[in-house]
């Protein structure tokens, strides 16, 4: 992937394309494509620090200025209000992405290279700088902005601030505040720190401006180290949490040599198959506990249990890693509490959050999907079937605290004022989508827990299970099924007939009562009113509710997050429905690939590069909104190829 001159000194496109760098542990670095940060999430070393449960933004950024014959050249750019400044866009040749970013620049014939890495497994972002063409050396400053708060805070020009600097050796360190870390500097080469300590004001980002968030910060810069480029020898700075003696060069190049390895497993596949493949090891996270876990989304998510067993899949089991799969599912059955699967897991021993009635029977869902693809049932039996059986007996036994079974043999839950669904916005204090009473996706999800606990596991000694189902598959078509050819999206003191895309799972799953002319009936119909190349709509265009922009304040925004907006995730159980009930599967699955095309090819290339956002506008010409790396987006995404790919 690469970006010539023209395209990065267009402001508009340059600000908008965004770069991801992650290490495996929450933290992440990231900007736009002049490093002009634009958001308040981004920054160079962003870490999860699990003791305060958030993520800081510890280092905003390190401005880049070369000497050259005496004369400063300021690489870098801020937005301030009303003006940019420095122009240091105004240097940008190029910039590339294989394995991590590249820029060059151009600065009167002089050719300078810059390459960002974070490195697995640490708090550590490494900085490489090499002097191509135009002189034989060079004098690099690098000036910190450090801003130590929480991503979703803004930093203020405060007293409490400790801008000290100590040294050791060759490394530089600062602890602004008690309860944070300690960030050290270093380079291989000499460095030299001028101690300056001086707070920036008004830095302005725009990203937060457009959704009606505050959006100015002061950041605080310590001084500056200066270091010399020759030409012909790299030079590498390390940012980090850590102190190391081993060289900065050869860290470098044992992460380039890991990520090069990765590159070639996917080698084989379909390009765009392969890119989302190799994207997918950002979503893999080891927390606090060293347990293997799925963050939900960067910049601003954390791990979330519905989320990790529908990205499960794509993320782990299609790129064949079998141990990772079956590590995220065992460490959440030991979560496992009346019946429910936690949302999210407290990993300092705080309570975790059981506020979702489906995660565990999205659990069921991921074993079936890990089973189909290792035929590993020794590990199901071992460690997965307990948990199964407890989620099951607690439903029957009506112990799950935020559901009822009922009598017609289908799970009831919530009322007007929780979500527990998948559709879980809040705006101005209350459910933004109520979907209290019988959800229709709970319920598919619920059946197909049954039908594939009795298929697999082959326990039933009362016939208890079975006479649940069979009664879940008659109630199913008798509550849901609709005249009009469809199912309702929800039954309480009233039928819900909006059209929304939670029925496709009744056709995409196992073991459902539908007739072949009623699936075929909901297809026709999910096409025609919610098909987008970005994924399904969340409700029908024609529907009075539906709003076609996700926009506006936060209430605004959340009250929009399931009205109409289109979630890229909703792809793969669409193609799935369709492949099931297509005669003609490998016409279908050309078609499926050439329509989703703007979505793994264009959008790739115009937010999250590589990567795939959380949502997108209802409405032409579907803006991409929300998060720039979704992990069910990607996922569930790497799934539909893959369905697509075995039909062709």
């Amino acid at each position: 992937m690469q970006f010539h001159q023209k395209a990065l000194q267009n402001l508009e496109q340059s600000f908008a394309l965004e770069w991801l760098e992650t290490n495996g542990k929450g933290g992440y670095s990231s900007s736009n494509l002049i490093e002009c940060n634009t958001r308040k999430y981004h920054g160079l070393l962003v870490s999860s620090l699990p003791k305060l449960q958030n993520k800081y933004v510890l280092l905003s950024k390190l401005e880049t200025s070369v000497y050259i014959d005496g004369e400063e050249y300021e690489l870098s750019t801020n937005k301030y209000p009303g003006t940019l400044f420095p122009h240091g866009y105004k240097y940008y040749k190029d910039f590339k992405h294989d394995t991590f970013p590249m820029w060059t620049y151009d600065i009167n014939g002089v050719t300078l290279q810059k390459s960002i890495m974070m490195v697995r497994d640490e708090d550590t972002v490494l900085l490489r700088f090499e002097l191509i063409d135009g002189c034989s050396k060079l004098n690099l400053n690098l000036k910190p902005f450090l801003a130590f708060r929480a991503s979703h805070d803004l930093t203020e020009v405060n007293d409490d601030f400790d801008p000290s600097m100590t040294s050791e050796g060759n490394y530089y360190s600062v602890k602004p505040y008690d309860l944070l870390p300690e960030i050290h500097f270093t380079a291989d080469d000499n460095l030299d720190f001028q101690f300056k300590p001086v707070w920036f004001e008004n830095f302005e980002y725009y990203k937060e401006r457009e959704k009606n968030n505050p959006y100015h910060e002061d950041l605080h810069s310590p001084g500056l180290f200066s270091l010399e480029l020759n030409k012909g020898k790299a030079l590498y700075f390390k940012v980090s949490l850590d102190k190391t003696d081993k060289s900065l060069e050869s860290i470098w190049q044992q992460e380039s040599d890991q990520r090069n390895k990765k590159a070639k497993l996917y080698k084989d596949d379909q390009p765009l198959s392969a890119n989302l493949k190799m994207q997918a090891d950002h979503f893999l996270v080891k927390n606090y506990l060293g347990q293997q876990v799925i963050t939900a989304g960067y910049p601003w998510y954390v791990s979330w249990g519905r989320d990790a067993m529908i990205s499960l899949p794509g993320l782990t089991i299609l790129r064949g890693l079998k141990e990772e799969a079956l590590s995220v599912l065992t460490n959440y059955t030991k979560h496992e509490q009346n019946g429910m699967l936690p949302n999210y897991v407290n990993i300092i021993g705080g309570e975790n959050s059981y506020n979702s009635v489906d995660a565990s029977l999205w659990f069921f869902w991921a074993c079936k999907q890990y089973l189909t693809h290792t035929n590993d049932m020794k590990s199901m039996m071992k460690d997965l079937v307990p948990c199964m059986r407890k989620v099951i007996q607690s439903f029957i036994a009506n112990e799950v605290p935020v559901a009822q079974l009922n009598e017609n043999g289908l799970i009831s839950s919530g009322n007007s004022g929780t979500h527990l669904t998948w559709m879980d916005a809040t705006a101005w204090g209350r459910p933004a989508t109520p979907r209290y009473g019988y959800a229709v996706e709970v319920n598919a999800l619920w059946i197909h827990a049954l039908g594939f606990y009795l298929e697999t596991i082959k326990e039933d000694p009362t016939g208890e299970i079975r006479k649940c189902l069979d009664k879940a598959k008659k109630s199913f078509i008798e509550l849901f099924w609709l005249k009009e050819g469809y199912l309702a999206d929800l039954v309480n003191e009233q039928v819900d007939t909006a059209f929304r895309p939670n029925q496709i799972f009744a056709v995409s799953l196992d073991y459902m009562p539908l007739s072949e002319n009623q699936k075929q009936s909901i297809l026709d119909k999910v096409k025609e009113k919610l098909l987008t190349p970005y994924g399904l709509r969340t409700l029908s265009q024609d529907h009075p509710q539906y709003r076609g922009e996700y926009t506006g304040n936060i209430n605004e925004r959340d009250y929009c997050y399931h009205q109409g907006t289109i979630w890229p995730w909703l792809l793969a159980p669409y193609a799935e429905a369709c492949f099931k009930n297509s005669k003609d599967k490998s016409k279908l699955a050309k078609e499926l690939q050439e329509y989703i095309k703007p979505l793994i090819a264009k959008h790739t290339e115009e937010v999250g590069l590589k990567q795939i956002s959380e949502i997108f506008d209802g409405d032409a010409p579907h803006t991409p909104r929300g998060c720039i790396a979704q992990a069910w987006s990607v996922g569930e995404v790497i799934r539909a190829l893959h369905l697509i790919q075995n039909n062709l």
